[in-house]
Formats: C-alpha cells, sequence, structure tokens
C-alpha cells in the first residue's frame, strides 16, 4: 500500500528538518514510494533526490497505518508469530496429565503449518504402553502428524528435519530417563554436568532449525523428596534440564489442570 505522510509522519519530519540541514549531503537516494518522496521533499532534499525503484519497504497490506496494540487486538495470532524468536523455541511444562501435551499439540496445530512432525520419546515399556503409543499416533496421523519414535537422540531427529515446519518432541522427562538408563546399562556414571552437555546440544540444534519447535517437559521436583538415591539423581537431572530449556526458550508455559500459564515470553508489547 503507497500512501502519504500522516499528520504525525509529516511533523515528525519536520522536526528532523532543521538538524539534517547543517550536513551537506551530496547525493540523496530515495524509494519511490509516495511518503518517501514527500519526506524528501520536506527535508529540502528534492532537488539531490535520485529515485531508486529498487528500494521498497515492506508491504504491510491490511496492517499497514495501524499502530502494534490494533494489530494486536485484531490479529493477536499473526502477533504472536511475529513475537516468535526465530533462533528459539517454546517449552510448554507440568505435571503428569496436566494437559501440557494436549496444549503443545493443539498450539501447533493452530500454526497452520503443512509439515508437522511429532516426535516421541516413550519407549516401548510394557504391552499397555505399547498400546498407548501406538493410539495416540493414529491420533495424531487424523490431524495431519507424521510421528518419529527417537528415545535418545533427538538432536539428529532435529537436524534431519529442517524440511519440517512444526516440531513437536514430547517429551523431555523420558528423554532424560531414557539417557540415564542407557548410561546405567553400561555401567557409566552420570552427573549434572552430562546432562547439561546433552540439553546444550539439543538446544543447539533447535535453534539452527528454521522451524517451530516445542518441547515438553514434566515438573517432576514439586513432590516429595525421593525415596533413593538413584530416583533422586533422576529428579535433579530433569531439573537441571527444564532449568536449560526454560532458560534457551522464548516462551515457557505451566500447565496446570489443563490451564495455561505463562511463565517466560520473550516480546512483552
Amino acid at each position: 500500500m503507497d500512501c502519504e505522510l500522516t499528520p504525525e509522519g509529516r511533523s515528525q519530519v519536520e522536526i528532523q528538518r532543521d538538524y539534517l540541514q547543517s550536513y551537506d549531503f551530496t547525493r540523496i537516494v530515495c524509494s519511490p514510494l509516495k511518503r518517501c518522496l514527500q519526506t524528501s521533499k520536506i527535508l529540502g532534499f528534492a532537488e539531490k533526490m535520485n529515485i531508486d525503484p529498487d528500494i521498497r519497504e515492506i508491504d504491510f497490506g491490511h496492517f499497514e497505518g495501524q499502530t502494534f496494540s490494533a494489530v494486536q487486538e485484531k490479529y493477536p495470532d499473526h502477533v504472536r508469530q511475529w513475537c516468535v524468536d526465530e533462533d528459539s523455541f517454546t517449552f510448554p511444562q507440568g505435571g503428569s496429565r496436566s494437559g501440557k501435551s494436549s496444549y503443545a499439540q493443539k498450539w501447533a496445530e493452530e500454526l497452520g503449518a503443512e509439515e508437522k512432525i511429532f516426535v516421541a520419546t516413550s519407549p516401548h515399556l510394557d504391552e499397555e504402553m505399547s498400546e498407548r503409543i501406538a493410539r495416540h499416533r493414529l491420533e495424531r496421523e487424523g490431524r495431519g502428524w507424521d510421528t518419529v519414535e527417537e528415545q535418545r537422540d533427538i538432536s539428529r531427529v532435529i537436524e534431519q528435519s529442517h524440511g519440517a515446519d512444526v516440531l513437536l518432541i514430547d517429551c523431555l522427562t523420558l528423554w532424560v530417563n531414557n539417557i540415564l538408563y542407557t548410561a546405567e546399562q553400561r555401567g557409566e556414571q552420570f552427573s549434572e554436568d552430562a546432562m547439561l552437555a546433552h540439553c546444550e546440544d539439543v538446544i543447539r540444534s533447535a535453534q539452527a532449525h528454521p522451524g517451530t519447535l516445542l518441547f515438553v517437559s514434566n515438573e517432576v521436583g514439586s513432590g516429595i523428596i525421593p525415596g533413593n538415591q538413584q530416583t533422586r539423581l533422576y529428579r535433579d537431572l530433569v531439573g537441571r534440564c527444564n532449568q536449560v530449556f526454560a532458560q534457551g526458550a522464548h516462551e515457557v508455559v505451566l500447565v496446570t489442570c489443563g490451564l495455561p500459564q505463562v511463565l517466560k515470553k520473550a516480546v512483552s508489547p
């Protein structure tokens, strides 16, 4: 939309006119847009003005001429996408059966993306768990999701899925469990620092991905103190992992009883 300067815009240009007159510009390059031409004339640059048709402003369409607050009120979903840091991700978490996974899936589906990948980290522990995994997978297929099962190396999945618009990783809690279990089976000691290194690898992969990423996790540290050393280690590892991902995320949401509470948001208009 090629519109003219508003009265407010004209006043702002006039304020700058006296200041800029003290500079001896030899050449002025200007966009052919009306308000750019008007700005140059008000500033007294008409004689030195060179119009370059390749210099164009972004066409904001029906957003043109509106304030950010007005656009946010009319088009909240669009604004949410604009505010997303492309080098970051969303981090919904909560207790078991809190509704966090449903919230994350709904949030992702509302983006209207064509290619959505659900990265499932849950192991097939028994027959009931396998049936649950299969049921959830079938439900997601009906909603346009592709499912990738990966219990440990989610960095690799992220790096190999750069064509996807949305990746939903559910969940980090089981991912930590799988890594810890593998270390135990190998007779290896596993520390918080080792877990931190794994988290940082995943976050780097997430930040390099061009799409929208969501990581789901459980808040496991709100209950009683675990009764044995191994369970306490697991609680500590998940807690450390959650802190690292919350630090790197542009948005952190705590879901309780199906109700989301935003704990962190990158942009506060």
